[in-house]
């Protein structure tokens, strides 16, 4: 399990070959038993978080009596493309409401766990145990911080812009001159992706636009054809190729017979060769 080195499978077949030596002792046995309770208590926080992320609904801002909106149905239309401040700061807040705050009693116990693991694994904590498969130098810290005020400049100018265009749109009693941009304006429910307020803050709204969407379906792209275009290009770049399992256990497209969390995510199942 995450943050936990040692298998299940390994732990009880060491218990078993200890047992049939004869020299099991107490010492053992606390450590075994160490961790798979953190084990599994780390997988069934991770599992209750997931719960509450993935069921959470949000009740609709004209309508307050109609509470059956969701995050990838409802909630990811809406930031895209509502132009209504109140509107998104409401959808923006509820959705932390229903997630975040009944997330953090778990999240806290996460992170306890976390740790724990981790200094059963030899690290100070688990922030220590992430920085370890990058930082053989002893200065990855340092090399970060330099990217960014490399890309602080550029950074700083492109906030600037977006901040007047949409300072436009929205006015000043919303967004100062100078001050952060509202997380809830940016277009997605996290603030990391500006794509879908593009049309608000074009450089040059009189220019038409690229849209290749319909030459893609006259092709026949599909939504499989575009992950095997997509890992065509990660090989090329000398990576490895995805998989069997990859292909054959991932979700490309939501199921119709079930609920499911489609947000796009990247997961190691640490087994050496089940990465989806």
């Amino acid at each position: 399990m995450a943050g936990v080195r040692v298998d299940c499978f390994v732990v009880v077949l060491v218990v078993m070959v200890v047992m049939v030596a004869g020299v099991l002792d107490v010492i053992v046995i606390i450590i075994v038993t160490t961790h798979i309770t953190l084990s599994y208590q780390y997988t069934s926080l991770k599992t209750e978080m997931l719960q509450v992320y993935s069921s959470a609904r949000v009740c609709d801002f004209n309508q307050p009596a109609k509470c059956d909106q969701t995050l990838s149905a409802d909630l990811s239309r809406m930031m895209k493309s509502s132009r209504e401040y109140q509107e998104l700061a409401h959808v923006w807040r509820a959705w932390r409401d229903n997630t975040g705050r009944k997330m953090r009693p778990y999240f806290s116990q996460l992170v306890t766990l976390a740790n724990r693991a981790a200094q059963l694994n030899g690290f100070d904590n688990r922030a220590d145990q992430w920085q370890a498969k990058y930082n053989s130098n002893g200065n990855f810290t340092s090399v970060l911080s330099e990217i960014f005020q490399q890309l602080a400049p550029l950074y700083q100018q492109l906030h600037a812009y977006v901040r007047r265009k949409l300072r436009e749109q929205y006015g000043e009693t919303h967004i100062s001159r100078k001050g952060p941009i509202p997380a809830h304006l940016l277009g997605s429910m996290w603030g990391q992706r500006w794509e879908d307020i593009y049309p608000l803050v074009k450089p040059y709204p009189l220019k038409p636009s690229l849209d290749i969407t319909q030459e893609m379906k006259a092709q026949g792209y599909t939504v499989r054809k575009m992950f095997e275009l997509a890992d065509d290009f990660f090989v090329s770049l000398n990576m490895t190729r995805l998989p069997t399992s990859f292909w054959r256990n991932s979700l490309f497209v939501r199921p119709s017979d079930r609920k499911v969390l489609c947000q796009a995510s990247a997961w190691d199942f640490c087994n050496g060769k089940d990465y989806r």
